[in-house]
């Protein structure tokens, strides 16, 4: 065999194996896609620096999370449902039951700012391109908020039997506050933040992620 023969040989087949390899690597790519594509989608849920309350006879609590897709999918993510449990300090007797009430949104008319129901409780379509903020109104019927400090969780429930995402709630009332409750009644809001810069020195260590009115709204 001559010596050009031998080296078209040796060329044929490294040609053969880098197309093969080639193609592996091209179907691999190609079946990864597709069950990306085809899976269900992974969604994030971020908690927002600001939450509201209102209170007459009942105690309402106003969240807007943001819910994104992660990951580009044919599938569209589906919230089915939302849960808020908050749990009173062990001196408070009454669990209070809050349920998703409406959803709605929060706008300034004529200098005040207004609150007005969009849509009820359904369930809240997630596309990859598009995260999703509805502001849910939770109310507690029957149950007031005391001066204490409120933990729980907000469970998104999900399509398909997908674990449920939760996220820690945290919210500090003062006695001002549930005196501002009163004053302002049911058609009235607070504010509260998870944000504040500086922390007041005298913050407890286990309050410093709660929601809590600006310092001159509290005592």
């Amino acid at each position: 065999m001559s010596v050009e023969s031998h080296g078209r040989r040796r060329f044929d087949h490294l040609h053969l194996w880098a197309t093969t390899v080639t193609g592996l690597v091209a179907l691999g790519i190609a079946i990864f896609n597709l069950v990306t594509l085809q899976a269900g989608p992974d969604i994030d849920v971020a908690m927002p620096h600001v939450v509201r309350v209102s209170q007459g006879k009942s105690a309402r609590l106003y969240v807007q999370p943001t819910i994104t897709a992660k990951e580009q999918t044919q599938e569209v993510e589906v919230i089915t449902d939302v849960f808020l449990a908050l749990n009173p300090p062990p001196e408070e007797k009454i669990m209070p039951h809050f349920f998703w009430d409406e959803s709605g949104q929060w706008t300034v008319i004529e200098g005040k700012l207004t609150y007005r129901q969009t849509s009820d409780p359904t369930p809240v379509l997630v596309p990859h391109e598009k995260p999703q903020q509805p502001t849910m109104r939770f109310n507690a019927e029957g149950w007031k908020f005391k001066k204490a400090k409120y933990q729980g969780l907000l469970s998104i429930h999900r399509s398909g039997g997908r674990k449920p995402i939760s996220k820690e709630i945290c919210i500090v009332i003062s006695s001002k506050n549930v005196t501002d409750f009163e004053a302002s009644g049911a058609g009235g809001s607070l504010l509260f933040r998870n944000d504040h810069q500086p922390v007041p020195a005298d913050t407890p260590e286990d309050e410093v992620d709660c929601y809590k009115s600006l310092p001159s709204d509290s005592d």
